[in-house]
C-alpha cells in the first residue's frame, strides 16, 4: 500500500521486463531467450538486466533493445520520453558524456576514464570525491614523469597510467567504506 502511495521509481530492469512482457510475437508473449536471441547475448545476461543484476552498457546493445522491444533507447534508460537527455549519454559515450577534462586524453584512455568516472558515480560517491577521482586520473594520464608528453605517447602507455592511477583511488575508497 504505501508503495503504492510513493509509485516505486522503476529501474532499467523493471522497464525492461515490462516491455519484454508487453511484447508479442506470433501471439505470444516474447521470451527472455527470444530476446537474447535478437539482441545477440545470452538468456542469462537478459535475466541479469531485468533483475538489476547488471546494467547493458554498450551503446549497440541499448539500440538492439530498444528496437527489439519497439521502445526508444530514452524510456529504457530513464524512463522519460524521447528526445531527453539519457539517450545522449549512450549516442557517442566518449565524446558526448566524457567531463571535458578527459578530451584531451587518447580515444582508449579517454573511453577507460569514462568507465572508470561512470562506476564512480553508480557507487555512490560524493561530488568531492568523484572530482578527486578525476583529477587523479588525469594527472597520471599526464604523466610528467614520462620522457614524452602526452600528445607523443602510445594510447597504451596512457592508458596503464589511467589504470594505475585507478589502482590507487579504489584503495582510497575501500578505506572510506565504498565499493567502485
Amino acid at each position: 500500500m504505501i508503495r503504492d502511495r510513493i509509485k516505486r521509481r522503476s529501474t532499467l530492469g523493471d522497464r525492461l521486463k515490462s516491455a519484454r512482457e508487453g511484447s508479442r510475437v506470433g501471439g505470444k508473449r516474447l521470451t527472455q531467450l527470444d530476446l537474447a536471441r535478437a539482441v545477440g547475448v545470452d538468456r542469462n545476461t537478459v535475466s541479469r538486466w531485468e533483475t538489476g543484476g547488471m546494467v547493458p552498457r554498450d551503446p549497440k546493445v541499448l539500440a538492439s533493445l530498444a528496437a527489439a522491444l519497439n521502445v526508444t533507447v530514452d524510456w529504457l534508460i530513464s524512463g522519460e520520453p524521447e528526445g531527453s537527455v539519457a539517450s545522449a549519454i549512450y549516442e557517442d559515450r566518449a565524446s558526448s558524456f566524457s567531463p571535458p577534462a578527459t578530451a584531451a586524453l587518447p580515444a582508449g584512455a579517454r573511453g577507460l576514464a569514462t568507465v572508470y568516472l561512470e562506476r564512480l558515480r553508480a557507487s555512490g560517491c560524493s561530488q568531492a570525491q568523484q572530482r578527486g577521482a578525476e583529477s587523479l586520473l588525469l594527472a597520471c594520464a599526464r604523466n610528467t614523469v614520462s620522457s614524452k608528453p602526452i600528445e607523443k605517447r602510445a594510447d597504451v602507455e596512457v592508458s596503464a597510467d589511467v589504470d594505475a592511477a585507478w589502482d590507487v583511488v579504489v584503495r582510497i575508497l575501500r578505506r572510506e567504506g565504498i565499493r567502485p
